[in-house]
């Protein structure tokens, strides 16, 4: 990894708090979801609640439904915003 990006995952995992235990993969997940949810939803989110990657995988990392302004984490929200 760049230094560049390497220095931003590591301003991004102190601004964040997140776990010391985390691999660097993980920490990058997490900086991705957040970078580009971020730019769609302009409150505070969890991260763990978005993101749904793994280790090695090469599959999808993180999942946001925004529906009205609203970020969606369960079939019982949607349901209360009727």
């Amino acid at each position: 990894m760049d230094r560049i990006t390497a220095g931003l995952l590591t301003a991004f995992k102190k601004q964040q708090s997140l776990s010391e235990d985390l691999q660097e993969s993980e920490i990058f997940e997490h900086f991705v979801n957040y970078y580009v949810i971020s730019k769609e939803y302009n409150y505070q989110f969890d991260l763990e609640e978005i993101h749904v990657g793994g280790g090695a995988d090469k599959a999808l990392d993180g999942i946001a439904i925004v529906v009205n302004g609203s970020l969606i984490n369960s079939k019982d929200e949607i349901e209360e915003l009727e």
